[in-house]
């Protein structure tokens, strides 16, 4: 009895992390589950570009804190066969129900979990992407109406910022031109967002 070896074809993936030691570790997972599950290897590791995203199979990228549940207009423009990676700080539970409509398939994975979980995840998402044919209708969940994503308007992002930077009230107001009131309204607005 002959047994043949299909080798697979390794997708095109986009690490986008500035964590140079996440980027390493991701590349020597890949480089093992590629041996493993007889994927062709070298694996092309796409270049990092707002503007162009050229046909990119898988992405891995890290969120702080409740980011996840933030609208990132990034992802409304990957293909909707990408299989996204999140790796997040704790291991909390997710509201599935609260996330972007974008991220909903994506998979999440803590920074505390061990080397093993984290292998049998990428793997498993890997031989899907790997063996999934093209040719069937894909599910279009990148689309934004009925999204019940957090977004913030353009004067509660300058506020974040001004706030960052470390003016008080008044100086923001004056700065935008409105009253102190408007902004302390809007800073409640925004604490209400993120309960």
């Amino acid at each position: 009895m002959t047994t043949f070896t299909i080798a697979m074809t390794m997708p095109d993936i986009l690490i986008n992390t500035e964590n140079i030691f996440l980027n390493r570790g991701i590349c020597e997972l890949l480089s093992e589950i590629a041996k493993e599950e007889h994927i062709r290897e070298p694996y092309s590791v796409v270049d990092y570009s707002t503007d162009i995203l050229g046909p990119i199979d898988m992405l891995f990228t890290e969120m702080a804190a409740g980011e996840h549940y933030l609208c990132h207009p990034f992802f409304k423009k990957l293909p909707p066969h990408t299989s996204i990676f999140i790796f997040v700080a704790t291991d909390s539970a997710l509201q599935v129900e609260q996330l972007p409509l974008c991220l909903r398939d994506a998979t999440f994975i803590s920074m505390n979990s061990d080397l093993r979980r984290v292998k049998n995840q990428i793997a498993k998402r890997l031989t899907e992407s790997t063996t999934s044919s093209c040719g069937g209708l894909e599910k279009d969940s990148r689309r934004c109406v009925k999204c019940p994503r957090l977004t913030l308007t353009k004067s509660q992002l300058y506020i974040i910022d001004a706030i960052r930077t470390g003016m008080n009230n008044q100086q923001i107001a004056q700065k935008l031109g409105i009253s102190h009131k408007t902004i302390f309204s809007h800073k409640i607005n925004i604490m209400k967002k993120f309960q």
